[in-house]
């Protein structure tokens, strides 16, 4: 983190800089400072960046305040629709709005081009509304997607290539190991998850493992 801030102290106009500061804050657990970088990046960005936008919603959401999260987030639409809609999904299930969430997680879909990571999303919705048939089922179609796109090994190997390339960021973990988990390999499922753990020891990769697991009905073992 010093190094990114040096760079921004010769050069505030760095949005690629600026955006990184915040992704390390963000997966620290540091989200007020996270919420100061990202409102700091746009206040000195010549163009408007959509990304910073959507960081800083994302910051605000990990922050509990979902309400700071929904009007940023919608300002980076019409570039980011399926990351946006993800994220405003995910800020309506903390807000127990669970029509808006589930509206937008099937938005993500519908954007996405079918993601498997969205269609997990809206069995979150479900699971969290109480519709735990219903989420059953979506996870269940969320697996035969994956399975249905038949790249498994050059979807791993981007993942890998962006775990190496950024080890803090938690989500490639996750999608790696449902990968395996679909691919009916738990094992290789669980040793990544745990990678996960080991390289970023904080409660939000915790967190996670335990999400990715709840998707597959595995639970996460203790350490």
């Amino acid at each position: 983190m010093p190094a990114f801030r040096a760079l921004l102290a010769k050069n505030p106009h760095l949005q690629d800089v600026w955006s990184k500061l915040g992704e390390v804050l963000v997966d620290s657990g540091r989200y007020d400072e996270a919420i100061g970088t990202y409102k700091s990046a746009l206040a000195q960005s010549e163009i408007f960046s959509p990304d910073l936008a959507l960081g800083l919603g994302f910051a605000y959401l990990k922050a509990g305040k979902p309400n700071e999260t929904i009007p940023h987030a919608e300002l980076a639409m019409s570039t980011n629709p399926r990351e946006v809609h993800e994220l405003l999904a995910r800020a309506y299930i903390e807000q127990h709005d669970f029509a808006k969430a589930e509206q937008h997680a099937q938005a993500a879909i519908d954007s996405g081009g079918r993601q498997p990571t969205s269609i997990l999303l809206l069995a979150e919705v479900q699971r969290a509304e109480g519709k735990l048939q219903e989420a059953l089922q979506t996870i269940d179609a969320a697996n035969a997607r994956a399975r249905g796109l038949n790249r498994p090994e050059e979807a791993m190997a981007a993942f890998r290539s962006e775990i190496a390339n950024s080890p803090q960021h938690l989500q490639s973990y996750a999608n790696l190991a449902l990968i395996y988990f679909i691919e009916e390999n738990p094992r290789a499922g669980r040793e990544v998850l745990d990678e996960m753990i080991r390289k970023n020891p904080h409660r939000g990769a915790r967190a996670l493992a335990a999400k990715t697991l709840d998707a597959v009905g595995l639970k996460l073992q203790a350490h």
